[in-house]
């Protein structure tokens, strides 16, 4: 072919595109719509081998439509583009709410956030009850991903892995799922051919941990039930503080907690900071306020990102406020 040929041919085949209205790019499949339902986002979470975001609101409020301007779809997508979002009126999903987020039929639906696991979607990994923000979300984030890598860490111990969860619902306020793997936890325990050592530390943590969620009800029979077979362990020495606590005897509390301080590096951070709170509290119970001002300070410094340490300024500004006619609680 020659190069007139050729020219010839190049304007001909510029003109026919031209006529045809150019080439057209292939179109792009259109995006799948957002799922719409608890089932429909486990399934695509599952395909994606990740997470579910459930954020019940109540469109109309004007908290919710906050929430929803602060985390508009671009945001999230950007803040945590690999999981799966759901947005649920929870009006509608009231038992599903109260499952995941711990709400209370009395209080009625509310705003919550919570992360699932979808191969474990009876219970969330992290829970955010009211508004949240966008550095609230990432908060949640990080606190799922903690909490699941600390689940596989224990994943071959079946008692240990109950225990862990157990703490993670007591602390959403689940007391009853709680309640329910502790005695899991017991049973495979009792399962496990384990050495007597090894077996009686973890029936003495789970009886512990069942006593103070009996503390938490006001049960003191059922507390002082529950640590008769907790052992003399660190767990168990801290709720026998807590249970004294809660019947107004600081100062039999005061000589546990602080022993439990003075050995307290060999416990997790969490376990620590709640010695340091409840020592706190021990102190102001017996008009110690300097004291227990001192002992927040040092949860602070000592054991941050904790949930003794996010309580540790409103206890202190408690204390500042040095109103002594009110009544002291003892979360576990």
């Amino acid at each position: 072919m020659t190069g007139r040929v050729l020219a010839i041919a190049v304007l001909s085949t510029a003109a026919l595109l031209a006529a045809c209205g150019g080439a057209r790019e292939p179109q792009r499949p259109a995006a799948a719509p957002p799922p719409s339902t608890f089932d429909e986002a486990l399934g695509l979470a599952r395909r994606r081998q990740t997470q579910v975001v459930v954020h019940f609101r109540l469109p109309g409020r004007p908290v919710s439509d906050a929430m929803d301007t602060a985390l508009p779809p671009a945001v999230l997508a950007t803040l945590a583009a690999d999981v799966v979002h759901l947005r649920l009126d929870a009006r509608g999903a009231v038992d599903l709410c109260q499952r995941l987020c711990g709400t209370s039929q009395r209080s009625g639906p509310g705003l919550a956030t919570c992360i699932v696991d979808p191969a474990a979607p009876d219970d969330a990994l992290a829970v955010h009850r009211g508004y949240l923000d966008q550095a609230g979300l990432r908060r949640l984030l990080a606190e799922a991903a903690a909490l699941r890598e600390e689940l596989a860490r224990c994943d071959t111990d079946a008692a240990q892995h109950a225990l862990v969860l157990a703490d993670h619902l007591a602390r959403c306020g689940h007391r009853v799922r709680a309640r329910t793997l502790l005695a899991k936890a017991l049973v495979a325990a009792d399962e496990a051919h384990r050495s007597d050592e090894a077996e009686g530390t973890t029936r003495s943590t789970c009886a512990a941990r069942l006593a103070r969620l009996a503390i938490e009800d006001g049960d003191l029979v059922a507390t002082r039930a529950w640590l008769r077979s907790a052992g003399a362990g660190a767990h168990a020495t801290l709720t026998r503080a807590m249970l004294h606590l809660a019947a107004r005897e600081a100062r039999q509390a005061l000589p546990l907690l602080s022993a439990l301080e003075q050995t307290g590096n060999a416990l997790a951070p969490g376990e620590r900071g709640r010695v340091l709170l409840h020592l706190a509290r021990a102190w102001h119970e017996c008009g110690q306020d300097s004291e227990a001002l001192g002992t927040l300070a040092r949860l602070t410094r000592q054991c941050p990102n904790t949930d003794a340490a996010a309580r540790a300024e409103q206890e202190a500004a408690h204390i500042r406020a040095n109103d002594h006619g009110h009544s002291h609680t003892t979360p576990p």
